[in-house]
This record gives C-alpha cells, sequence and structure tokens, in this order.
C-alpha cells in the first residue's frame, strides 16, 4: 500500500500542474492575446477564465487601459530649408532666370 502512495503524490502533483498551464485569466481592464507555436490564434476582449492547449499555446495578457507618460518636451534641431546649399543653389538660379526674362 505504501509503495503506491508516492506515485500517486506524483501524479496528482503532476496533474495539478498541467491543469495549472492550461488556463489563463483576463481581468475586465485587460485583453490577451493567444499564440500557438508563436504565430497569433486568438485576441481575447472578454473577462474571465480562458482555456487554451498546454505547451503549444501561450497566452500574453496586456492592459488595454491609456497609458501616458508625463514627460517634458524635448527640444529637437530642425534643419533649416535656406540652410542646404542646394536648396539656396536653386533659388539663386530661378531668381537668376527670372531676371533674364523680360
Amino acid at each position: 500500500m505504501m509503495r503506491y502512495v508516492v506515485p500517486a503524490l506524483a501524479g496528482l502533483l503532476a496533474l495539478f500542474a498541467l491543469a495549472g498551464s492550461m488556463v489563463f485569466t483576463v481581468d475586465q481592464r485587460q485583453n490577451a492575446m493567444v499564440f500557438q507555436f508563436g504565430e497569433l490564434k486568438d485576441v481575447v476582449t472578454k473577462p474571465g477564465l480562458h482555456f487554451k492547449l498546454p505547451l503549444i499555446e501561450s497566452a500574453r495578457v496586456f492592459d488595454r487601459r491609456l497609458q501616458v507618460l508625463a514627460a517634458e518636451p524635448e527640444r529637437y534641431a530642425v534643419v533649416d530649408a535656406t540652410a542646404d546649399p542646394e536648396v539656396a543653389a536653386l533659388r539663386s538660379l530661378t531668381s537668376f532666370l527670372a531676371a533674364l526674362r523680360p
């Protein structure tokens, strides 16, 4: 009788581990994506308890609330069109040709 207890407990533990990897929960403020072998299979938008195949499918849960980063505005260097030598040459050529026309 005692020699069956350890394998039975190990089997029960393996069964609980397998059952735990088959379910995932989605909160009402979340969305989930279910991937099968790395490719998108399903998008879950309804909250609740959902099931997946263990070792074949994986689920990633995302927060769908608007997330805003309150950061200070940064300064960016902007190139002026008159600083570009090609634009300046084109403008001077255009004004020269306009001056030649009567």
